[in-house]
């Protein structure tokens, strides 16, 4: 490019824009997971429900800012969990009255140590496929008496 009086003037070298990560912020602190492997087969990822969904990893800082949001296409790190693929056996304890439901089958989506954090209990009884059967935690049940409305009075 040239100026007014003919002289050539170098172009300007464009830097990157400061964004996000290109490689998994993982991978130099625990090393390389599995070949071919994404973050989005691993059981740490997870997502956060706002106005939109952000990708977000365990194993990381959770906070509400874009900084921690986790590209589900990374390359998996070091700590790297398969997703369980199996089903299992679901019954709802009730919190309030005690009532216990039926079991019901349903797709496994957490290993068995994470979902103990989220208060399930493992039962000693098995299904007839050999399934185990899990207990899931509940405030309420329609077994439940109805709590009464209290009506405020007007002012």
């Amino acid at each position: 490019m040239k100026n007014l009086f003919g002289e050539e003037i170098p172009m300007p070298v464009k830097s990157g824009k400061p964004g996000k990560p290109k490689t998994n912020p993982l991978i130099p602190v625990y090393g390389e997971g599995p070949a071919g492997k994404k973050c989005k087969d691993c059981q740490f990822q997870f997502f956060r429900q706002y106005a939109k969904s952000y990708s977000k990893c365990e194993k990381r800082e959770v906070s509400s800012s874009p900084k921690t949001d986790h590209n589900s296409r990374y390359q998996a790190c070091g700590l790297f969990q398969p997703k369980p693929t199996g089903t299992i056996w679901e019954k709802f304890r009730c919190k309030a009255c005690g009532h216990v439901s039926k079991a019901s089958h349903i797709p496994q989506v957490h290993h068995d140590d994470r979902m103990r954090g989220f208060g399930w209990e493992k039962s000693d009884e098995v299904a007839e496929n050999g399934d185990p059967v899990w207990i899931r935690p509940i405030m309420s049940c329609y077994y439940c008496p109805p709590t009464p409305k209290i009506k405020q009075k007007k002012r």
